[in-house]
């Protein structure tokens, strides 16, 4: 008798181990689309439930164990969403709940601009980072998730920038007669973006010397009306050869003060190293101007986000400028396959996966983060329907021992009686 309960416990743990394996392969199934997602398998052990011996044998059973490959890479897709994020290698996004109480790590990085303006991908979790500035510094310090933000986009303005430097490249003739007069219009910014044109007056002072005065700035598009308080006036002096020897005061700088449109004092320092003095070819005696480079740009608004290898999420704007406004870091841990399964295809930490550990993509351990790409689930679906074969020929098989098992119970009954 205990020979026979001990085959139909073994068979009995049989249907439990393969109805295991069986519900492993259906969620690997389900999810070979499910981004980033890892492939689990199931794992077979003996279960011996009581003392057996070459002479006294009263079977075993099985049990299953399910394991997820958390560290396993998936191949890395191309994506047409500039917010979408994958990692080669190693490591994990930083996300949180809605919430942002709760910190969790994914590699599903299907993120996209929700309603409120923040990165959030398909299972509902906020993508986090750290908020730099414009030279891609973090602005609250790094190597903690309490030093990480819900990345919001809501939050990127448009921008401006002041004119602070412009480089002068003319000519100015030789044969000039002292006190001629020329005059050149300069294009500034305000620190609000205001297009302003400033009016540059070159007067020949003496043999092989100028000053450079300037007007109170006006809007360019009406130049009717000064908007502004211009200061700095300067003097240029050339050697025999034509070629400019010294600039008084240097450098040159040219304040603007009182701006109409609100905007703060701008200070624009004058590079004229590459103006000349000689004579025109033509005979012409005029000002030649070459160009004029300056920095500063009118406001523009928030034209498109990307995100680089190095984890920056990067903003461009309108007015043709860019610059990072946030950082995705990577988390790694010692041991990422003792990391708590979640649902959303997302783990939180635990003792035995180690201290979590921030890294910039793509440095030491870590791996890189790169834009308009998808991480594909690790899932071989013809793999897994072999599996699937093999599993539902082992729970028939289990089933067909209960049932001779069964069988003989009966057969045994009957003979007592």
């Amino acid at each position: 008798m205990s020979t026979l309960s001990g085959a139909l416990n073994a068979a009995v743990s049989g249907l439990y181990a393969q109805s295991t394996a069986i519900s492993t392969i259906s969620t690997n199934i389900a999810n070979v689309d499910t981004v980033s997602y890892k492939e689990a398998d199931t794992s077979f052990s003996t279960l011996v439930t009581n003392n057996t011996s070459s002479s006294s044998y009263s079977g075993s059973g099985v049990t299953a164990t399910v394991n997820q490959n958390i560290e396993l890479q998936g191949i890395v897709e191309n994506s047409t969403y500039s917010t979408h994020m994958a990692i080669d290698g190693e490591g994990f996004f930083v996300v949180s709940d809605e919430s942002g109480d709760s910190v969790y790590y994914t590699r599903a990085g299907d993120f996209e601009e929700n309603d409120e303006g923040y990165l959030v991908n398909d299972a509902g979790y906020y993508l986090m980072g750290y908020p730099v500035d414009e030279s891609g510094e973090a602005l609250s310090g790094t190597g903690s998730t309490a030093s990480l933000e819900q990345i919001n986009l809501d939050s990127i303005t448009g921008n401006a920038s002041a004119t602070e430097n412009v480089a002068i490249d003319a000519n100015l003739p030789a044969d000039a007669a002292i006190g001629d007069t020329f005059t050149t219009d300069i294009e500034v910014y305000d620190s609000l973006g205001t297009s302003a044109l400033v009016e540059l007056t070159w007067t020949k002072t003496a043999a092989n010397e100028w000053t450079a005065t300037y007007a109170d700035p006006s809007y360019s598009s009406d130049t009717s009306s000064d908007i502004g308080d211009s200061t700095g006036s300067f003097t240029l002096n050339f050697d025999s050869d034509g070629n400019l020897t010294t600039t008084t005061p240097d450098p040159a700088v040219l304040d603007i003060t009182g701006w109409t449109t609100g905007a703060s004092d701008s200070s624009i320092t004058f590079d004229f190293s590459n103006v000349t003095q000689f004579t025109d070819a033509d005979s012409t005696t005029t000002v030649t101007l070459d160009s004029i480079s300056k920095d500063g740009v009118q406001y523009g608004d928030l034209k498109s986000i990307t995100v680089d290898d190095q984890g920056y999420v990067i903003a461009s704007f309108e007015n043709g400028t860019s610059y990072p406004v946030y950082q995705v870091p990577v988390a790694t841990f010692s041991d990422p396959n003792e990391l708590q399964m979640e649902s959303g295809n997302a783990y939180s930490a635990t003792y035995d996966a180690g201290d979590v550990t921030l890294n910039v993509s793509g440095e030491g351990s870590a791996g890189t983060v790169s834009g308009y790409s998808l991480e594909a689930s690790t899932v071989d679906n013809a793999d897994q329907l072999t599996r699937l074969i093999v599993a539902q020929q082992a729970y028939s098989s289990a089933a067909q021992v209960i049932t001779a098992t069964d069988d003989m119970f009966d057969a045994l009954l009957s003979a007592t009686r």
